[in-house]
């Protein structure tokens, strides 16, 4: 473990929520799960990406509505149907790969918060002690698409890793993420790749890691208040994780994307005090339905990655 080189280099990376719920620039919302996916303009997609000077996109497979953008055949095993025919990730991270950007794959670490037939199908209320049962069905879930993915996978961002006492819009108020068996949980998620980095999100503005032997730090925050001191956190990279434009995803009506809500010198201005210390920037911008990101975001983000080439 130690300093996550290829980030420290940035200029930073980018994020999308790109989920069922997530809506169109206009008109009304396609509701079928496996056409959304099959529309999903992929190369237009990645040559936004790079468009923008990013290094890396955090890419979700899915979130809590319990629908994935992969094929994975832990989950049919549990719960058929809940995964898509494309497999949307794979074409994204090769596609990413030969314009030499990386991909990091974003999942929930639980379905605390997930639909009733996701929480079912994973066990999670079977062993509220330490969730034994939820563990290894997960880890499996998640070293089917590690194994596949080798190397297109360059990274994990867990979500959801909370103390659960801390967040009273949780079920399960007795769960800890304490009780991961970290040492099975990396073992699965870099089953494809040992060199893949991993980061379990504590929760929102906690600058901090879980477990000392994760890569770097979630970072998940709401401004650009959190600065580094050092690149490393107790041998974790530091990394900051904000959204630019729509609050972590276009989700409440078709429709424009609200503008980005910083000026250009303010963001100029964090990313690179950032990168001057080693510590690593990934900015979620807002995006369609439709598969492309809001255009003032990525007309910002090219912006700062050309300024910060001087």
């Amino acid at each position: 473990m130690g300093e996550v080189k290829w980030m420290q280099e940035g200029p930073f990376g980018l994020m999308v929520h790109y989920l069922k719920t997530t809506m169109p620039s206009q008109g009304k919302p396609v509701t079928d799960w496996s056409q959304m996916v099959e529309a999903f303009p992929v190369e237009a997609f990645c040559e936004e990406v790079a468009y923008t000077g990013a290094k890396w996109l955090i890419f979700p497979f899915g979130q809590n509505n319990g629908y994935y953008c992969s094929p994975n055949p832990a989950l049919e095993r549990l719960l058929p149907s809940h995964c898509s025919e494309r497999d949307l990730v794979r074409e994204i991270a090769e596609t990413l790969k030969g314009k030499g950007i990386r991909l990091i794959a974003y999942l929930p670490s639980e379905p605390d918060s997930a639909v009733e037939e996701i929480r079912n199908a994973f066990g999670w209320d079977l062993d509220p002690v330490d969730k034994s049962i939820f563990q290894e069905r997960y880890r499996e879930f998640v070293r089917a698409w590690a194994e596949r993915f080798g190397e297109l996978i360059s990274g994990w961002w867990f979500d959801g890793c909370y103390d659960a006492y801390e967040y009273s819009f949780l079920r399960t108020q007795e769960w800890s993420n304490k009780r991961f068996d970290y040492g099975q949980w990396s073992s699965a998620a870099k089953a494809g790749n040992p060199d893949a980095v991993i980061a379990m999100n504590p929760g929102s503005g906690k600058m901090t890691y879980i477990f000392k032997e994760q890569e770097y730090i979630a970072g998940e925050v709401n401004d650009l208040s959190h600065l580094p001191e050092r690149p490393l956190i107790d041998g974790a990279q530091w990394h900051a994780l904000t959204w630019l434009d729509c609050f972590w995803g276009h989700t409440e009506k078709p429709g424009p994307i609200v503008p980005p809500r910083f000026g250009d010198e303010e963001l100029l201005a964090y990313v690179s005090a950032c990168h001057r210390v080693g510590g690593a920037v990934t900015l979620n911008v807002g995006i369609y339905q439709e598969g492309n990101m809001a255009e003032a975001s990525l007309r910002q983000v090219r912006r700062i990655a050309l300024a910060m080439k001087g």
